[in-house]
């Protein structure tokens, strides 16, 4: 079976199976209104690290914002939105130990495309279930909308990604956790399925830095192949 047959039938496995979702997941596409309980989604942006999270709970969709500055007493003005709404907005001060800042806000059921801007003077960081991207004011935005794979940590499959950089002209370059690389992704296109299919792959990567020649860098999770 050649390469893109693959991707295809486990793409029709994984949308049967799990209903479809958000394609960087840690465990199980996020899947709102109850279906599913928790995705998440980490982005460095510059030396600051971000993650976002989202959970079901009875009071709604429970979405947490982390930044980490690694310095004290450093306020950041955030901006939550979903659905391209705004939830909510907030300013917070980093604090010890480690210069973190936490922010939690419960979104309506059936919120979606949740994002988070945080800003500080020149610096503003941005991340969103479902991509992530990262923007320093130094060196290009990435954005990926796509990191999916069939393998498994034991077994070997095929990895499809979707990344665009805000300099059309940037190369974009995928990388394993080891530093290993895995190969470049189309910036800003892909083949008919939407993304760069990757060379076959060993095992999951788990995760998948993808850097740019303009300077640029994210981190994202792998989750299943999604319709």
């Amino acid at each position: 079976m050649s390469p893109t047959r693959r991707i295809v039938a486990s793409a029709l496995v994984t949308a049967f199976v799990a209903g479809g979702g958000i394609g960087t997941a840690v465990a199980a596409p996020a899947k709102h209104g109850g279906e599913s309980d928790q995705s998440s989604v980490t982005a460095p942006c510059g030396r600051i690290a971000t993650s976002l999270s989202t959970s079901q709970s009875t009071r709604g969709l429970q979405v947490d914002f982390l930044l980490d500055d690694s310095r004290n007493g450093r306020a950041w003005h955030l901006t939550m939105t979903g659905n391209g709404n705004v939830i909510g907005s907030a300013t917070r001060r980093t604090k010890a130990p480690g210069g973190t800042l936490n922010w939690r806000v419960i979104a309506p059921n059936g919120s979606t495309a949740i994002s988070v801007t945080a800003s500080r003077g020149a610096t503003t960081c941005r991340i969103t279930s479902g991509a992530a991207s990262t923007s320093t004011g130094q060196g290009d935005s990435i954005v990926v909308s796509k990191c999916y794979t069939n393998a498994t940590k034991t077994t070997g499959g095929e990895l499809l990604i979707k990344a665009s950089s805000s300099d059309p002209t940037a190369r974009l370059l995928a990388y394993r956790p080891d530093g290993s690389l895995i190969g470049e992704v189309q910036n800003g296109g892909g083949s008919r399925y939407g993304g760069t299919v990757m060379p076959y792959q060993s095992s999951d990567p788990g995760r998948v830095t993808i850097k740019s020649s303009s300077g640029g860098s994210v981190t994202v999770p792998t989750g299943p192949f999604q319709l």
